[in-house]
């Protein structure tokens, strides 16, 4: 991702194995499972008004694609776990500044110059480029969250321990490796890549529920079951779906199609 008119690799792009066990080493217990399962309910509103605005079509009967409506979600569900803040898609019902457009058109370029790779210096790797490309909104909407993190005090008080905040820890810790420029390519990089593979995994487990009608009738039974036995929260987590082994066979045999 470009910024200031120049090209840093990150945790997705670097090849040197040095560099990238480098600045992997810092945030690397932000990957854990145990911090992913601490993250849940940052995501617990977002969750919510997804379900708000599915309400708000099944009472108007207006059409809507569901899965760019679940993309929209997964893209505000890594907003609220990287800043405790949602980007905004669910709110708009839009295509924030474009955001999915262009990841869409990055991933289609990257197929073609991964083939090819010198092309990629010629074109978006090129320095007169990377000094006419405006800046990605992603990049300004970490930097703004960065700008708020650093007028305060202590990183930490009274918020909710998200991705960003792990950063700036880290980032006291190992200042010569995690340079703002670092944070900026640590978040912009998980949207790019969290949003995109959660919002095809949440496509493909509705998508396959949906066209086996006998499958989706025993996830509901399922999960009407163990609601009434008290097992499940109002916001599922983790730990109580790991328990429901048809809907952890639904979810896995969907990733297996589209194993990203």
């Amino acid at each position: 991702m470009p910024l200031n008119g120049s090209y840093t690799p990150g945790l997705f792009t670097a090849l040197d194995e040095d560099c990238h066990t480098s600045i992997k080493k810092p945030i690397a217990n932000a990957y854990s499972m145990s911090t992913i399962i601490d993250f849940e309910p940052l995501v617990d509103s977002t969750t919510s008004l997804f379900m708000s605005k599915l309400d708000d079509f099944a009472t108007s009967g207006d059409s809507f694609d569901f899965g760019v409506w679940l993309q929209m979600y997964a893209f505000d569900v890594i907003g609220e776990i990287l800043f405790s803040q949602r980007l905004g898609f669910l709110d708009s019902g839009t295509d924030v500044q474009g955001i999915m457009g262009d990841i869409r058109t990055k991933i289609s370029y990257a197929a073609c110059v991964g083939q090819v790779p010198f092309i990629d210096k010629v074109l978006t790797k090129n320095s007169l480029f990377l000094k006419i490309v405006p800046t990605h909104p992603i990049v300004t909407f970490t930097l703004d969250r960065m700008k708020e993190r650093a007028a305060m005090k202590d990183h930490g008080a009274g918020r909710k321990r998200d991705f960003l905040t792990r950063c700036l820890e880290a980032q006291g810790k190992y200042p010569d490796i995690v340079t703002d420029r670092m944070i900026v390519l640590y978040n912009g990089d998980n949207v790019a890549a969290g949003s995109d593979t959660t919002g095809i995994a949440l496509r493909a487990i509705f998508y396959y529920l949906l066209k086996t009608p006998s499958c989706m009738e025993k996830v509901v039974e399922e999960l009407d079951q163990a609601d009434k036995e008290g097992q499940l929260s109002d916001f599922v987590t983790w730990r109580e779906s790991n328990k429901l082994p048809y809907l952890q066979a639904c979810i896995k045999e969907a990733l297996r199609k589209f194993s990203h």
